[in-house]
């Protein structure tokens, strides 16, 4: 790498056996929202290909490192290869390459002896992956002697956390961050980025409640999820106490990303609505069972996937998750109630119905073929060619469509469409194109040729 590292120390590679070897590492920070970290360990000494540098491992930081005020710590280290080199005045050393890394922690500040799980913190801040939804527009200024100046037209949204009572948990602002970094005398770059901040972080949090952060953030991130049309994951957990600060880096060395463009389909939920979305979504969502929470999880992720697929896998995703909703929220089967999954989803649907109309039909209509026949045509080997042009991504965008309103319905969220969303409101100007694609589906499926 040709740039210098923002960190190098000396540290210890932990093994799964106990085993400690001392090392180099050199630490690479991004410079950008959604780039990727970078670590280079050398083990010092002559290892070669030691059984012991395979597999998962432990790097942190060394005691003279500690106690100059710096400590790290890798976990879920995992090694792809090892390779022996030579170095100049000492005895040669491994350099590793890692394939992942689960997340590192990189403190700072002086040692504190008398820390506890019970320490509160000045400020908790989550770095996000890229994501505009939600975020104050802002303008800026410059003066010919490098001056900037940076104003926010709207203050930033408050995400209130509510239990099932509806009492508040937590409450966080939705803001933007800026980071400064000189890249040589005469540049200086300066990187916006979408952050979670806590309100009242003294009050909510201490480091006894590191993991509830963790899992109430990853919530959050959800039902952002949800609302944005846009995968978004948790990047960095900043902690700050005094002179101390703790940064959790989660898969530094491949930042989980969203695989669409954000406005591409335009939001779910309006911006403006935003506040009342997870005041209302987060007091449901704490009324859930872990079962449930799955369910809707697993069905959010299918519209918003984090790994790029063909239409085909995606198409099958949305409807397993439309399944695991049916079998969640749908009528309980007993020895006497055997229903198919088409009386499930209608018995479902009547409770929790869509505020949509318009939808390609779910099961099987007069006149045409269902997102449910295409399914099967699919799951039994059906490729996406020996169908009728447009069918498949039309499908797509419909299931898309039937799942999101369909949570909403379940979650009793009030949804009205809004002009942005550019995705619900296409549907009134495709009803003749759905009629004659399904009509095409109908003599495809009777036609000996297309069979």
């Amino acid at each position: 790498m040709l740039e210098e590292p923002d960190y190098e120390f000396d540290g210890y590679l932990c093994t799964s056996e106990g085993e400690k070897f001392l090392c180099d590492i050199r630490l690479w920070l991004p410079k950008e929202t959604d780039a990727d970290a970078a670590i280079e360990v050398v083990v010092i000494g002559e290892i070669g290909s030691s059984s012991a540098l395979q597999g998962f491992v432990t790097l942190i930081s060394e005691e003279a490192v500690d106690a100059a005020g710096l400590r790290f710590e890798a976990k879920g280290a995992y090694i792809r290869s090892s390779r022996s080199i030579a170095q100049k005045r000492r005895a040669g050393g491994t350099r590793l390459k890692f394939l992942h890394i689960s997340s590192w922690t990189i403190e700072k500040g002086p040692v504190n002896k008398e820390s506890s799980p019970e320490q509160t913190f000045d400020s908790v801040v989550i770095k996000l992956s890229a994501l505009d939804y939600g975020i104050p527009k802002f303008f800026d200024t410059f003066t010919p002697q490098g001056n900037r100046t940076i104003e926010e037209l709207d203050p930033p949204k408050l995400l209130s956390i509510r239990i099932a009572s509806g009492d508040v948990k937590c409450e966080w602002h939705l803001q933007r961050y800026w980071e400064w970094s000189k890249t040589s005398r005469s540049k200086i770059i300066a990187t916006a980025y979408t952050a979670l901040s806590l309100c009242d972080a003294s009050k909510r949090y201490t480091a006894a409640t590191r993991e509830e952060l963790l899992r109430q953030v990853n919530d959050i991130c959800l039902l952002l999820t949800l609302a944005a049309r846009h995968r978004v994951f948790p990047h960095i957990i900043t902690t700050s106490a005094h002179i101390h600060t703790t940064q959790k880096w989660l898969n530094p060395l491949q930042r989980q990303r969203a695989t669409t463009e954000e406005e591409a389909l335009g939001p779910l939920i309006a911006q403006t609505h935003i506040e009342d979305y997870f005041i209302h979504m987060s007091k449901w969502w704490s009324s859930l069972d872990l079962v449930k929470k799955d369910a809707i999880r697993l069905a959010i992720f299918a519209i918003n996937p984090s790994t790029n697929s063909t239409l085909e896998s995606n198409y099958i995703a949305k409807f397993s998750a439309f399944e695991g909703l049916v079998k969640r929220w749908g009528p309980k089967e007993t020895s006497k109630l055997k229903l198919n999954l088409k009386a499930k989803t209608e018995a479902m649907l009547k409770l929790h119905s869509p505020r949509i109309s318009g939808l390609w039909p779910l099961f099987d209509n007069t006149g045409g073929k269902s997102l449910y026949w295409i399914r099967n045509e699919l799951a039994h080997g059906r490729e996406v060619m020996r169908l009728a042009p447009g069918a498949l991504s039309l499908a797509n965008d419909h299931l898309h469509l039937w799942l999101e309103y369909t949570l909403l319905a379940i979650a009793g969220y009030s949804h009205q469409t809004h002009w942005d969303d550019w995705l619900s409101n296409e549907i009134p100007s495709q009803r003749e194109q759905l009629k004659q694609i399904s009509s095409m589906l109908e003599r495809q499926a009777t036609s000996p040729i297309d069979r």
